[in-house]
């Protein structure tokens, strides 16, 4: 008995080697959802702290292509569609136009076995604050996995690679395998995610391909700084390590410095983004 439980202990204590097949035609659309608090200060225009709640959605399409099985890469085409957009509080913007949205935008970039996602690339419609936007958000919606095998209760590194949106510098994140599961009747890994992301971004700079947003927000030269904290919850399956679920949880102060009119705005942000696997391709 002695001897069946202490193998029981060692088998519990296996490494694992988490990998991303990559298949050429495959295609995993995603629902996305995410609600976001905000509560901006306006002392510096003598009125009190504003509340705004921002609700939006959208279909997220990954569509794998070229494979080269030597590099162990494939060509991603990352589509958005279906977008759904709703503001609430605020006095004097809620219900206030908002830019109008494509009925698609499309990144172009790579992804490895390790579900790494690179080299990402607006086209058309997706060019400058929205295409920056994106890129920035594929490195926290997806989590990476280490080059070496891990036992549950092991931590790894997840590095965003540099974007606009933070300033054009790298951030690493820690991962956690933290268990297994099963998602119906799908073996899963459970793999959390923490970190903090840096703000800076110009957003002159981000819009400067996108005359639209230029014309459409008319907020001349302005810059958005500050710290979001990050945590995460995926459910990643056995099989082919695409994530099927996963939950991310954001909390931070921003300030936003409006250098044309002279003003700078503290705001506290909070909110919660769900990704569900509803669809795929392979």
């Amino acid at each position: 008995m002695m001897v069946a439980a202490a193998c029981m202990a060692a088998a519990g204590q296996d490494a694992h080697v988490l990998r991303r097949e990559l298949r050429e035609g495959a295609s995993d659309v995603y629902k996305v959802e995410s609600k976001v608090d905000q509560t901006v200060q306006l002392s510096q225009l003598g009125m009190g702290d504003q509340k705004m709640l921002i609700t939006s959605g959208m279909k997220l399409a990954l569509n794998t292509g070229k494979v080269d099985k030597e590099k162990q890469t494939a060509d991603l085409e990352m589509v958005s569609s279906d977008f759904k957009f709703d503001m609430e509080g605020m006095a004097g913007m809620a219900g206030a136009p908002t830019p109008e949205m494509p009925k698609e935008m499309k990144v172009l970039g790579t992804i490895d076995s390790q579900n790494r996602i690179t080299g990402m690339k607006p086209v058309g419609a997706a060019a400058g604050m929205m295409g920056a936007s994106m890129n920035a958000s594929s490195g926290t919606m997806f989590i990476s996995f280490p080059d070496h095998p891990v036992k549950v209760g092991d931590s790894w590194d997840v590095k965003i690679p540099k974007n606009p949106a933070m300033g054009n510098a790298d951030t690493v994140l820690k991962a956690t395998l933290k268990g297994e599961a099963m998602d119906g009747t799908i073996p899963v890994w459970l793999v959390s995610m923490e970190g903090t992301l840096l703000l800076d971004m110009d957003m002159a700079e981000m819009m400067k391909d996108n005359p639209q947003a230029q014309g459409a927000l008319a907020m001349g030269n302005m810059k958005i700084t500050g710290k979001i904290d990050l945590q995460a919850e995926a459910q990643m399956e056995k099989g082919n390590g695409r994530t099927r679920k996963m939950v991310v949880q954001m909390k931070g102060n921003q300030k936003m410095d409006m250098a044309d009119m002279g003003m700078t705005l503290e705001m506290q942000t909070a909110g919660t983004t769900s990704l569900s696997l509803v669809e795929d391709k392979h």
